[in-house]
């Protein structure tokens, strides 16, 4: 983690390709750049600089913090804030999502619930193995969420009340 006072815009960096925007907590942005991470301030001045082990994968806003996952089966979970980032001791990768009050964590292996202040992840339901850019995870209105997931023979659709408890499911040959 590198502090710094100057704006962005006057920071030469050698990064080649797409930049993606990810919001931060108490306002500005953090760009990121394959592995690189310049969290910005509303006014231009760059807060904090980091060099992540993988890529960014996926995030959701949650509270005072933005958390992020990264490629990478067991890639760590990390909270972003205008002081900086921290590492979660949890090493999981995946889609989190708000479902109701708390937040829950797709991953291949897995859906978890998160806790951000404790930086735990507790296991709601085990899945079979499965590349996890295939599918992705909804919250439902009910407090509940539905997930596909596709995994070596069958691709199944499967439905979590509020408690993270499987209401239903359906494979592939059910849906038609």
């Amino acid at each position: 983690l590198v502090l710094a006072a100057d704006p962005w815009w006057q920071v030469d960096d050698e990064i080649i390709g797409s930049r993606s925007l990810l919001p931060l907590p108490g306002g500005g942005g953090v760009v990121s750049g394959r592995q690189d991470l310049t969290a910005v301030a509303a006014d231009g001045t760059i807060l904090w600089q980091a060099e992540l082990e993988s890529q960014p994968f996926d995030w959701l806003w949650a509270d005072d913090q933005l958390i992020m996952t990264v490629n990478g089966r067991e890639g760590p979970i990390y909270a972003l804030t205008t002081s900086g980032l921290q590492e979660w001791p949890v090493a999981l990768n995946g889609r989190p999502v708000r479902v109701g009050d708390q937040i829950w964590l797709y991953a291949s292996g897995g859906l978890y619930r998160l806790d951000s202040a404790a930086m735990t992840a507790e296991l709601l339901y085990q899945l079979p193995q499965s590349f996890l850019g295939l599918g992705s995870i909804i919250a439902l209105p009910d407090g509940g969420a539905l997930l596909p997931h596709r995994e070596q023979g069958d691709s199944r659709l499967i439905a979590f009340n509020a408690d993270g408890i499987v209401q239903w499911q359906r494979s592939r040959d059910q849906l038609g």
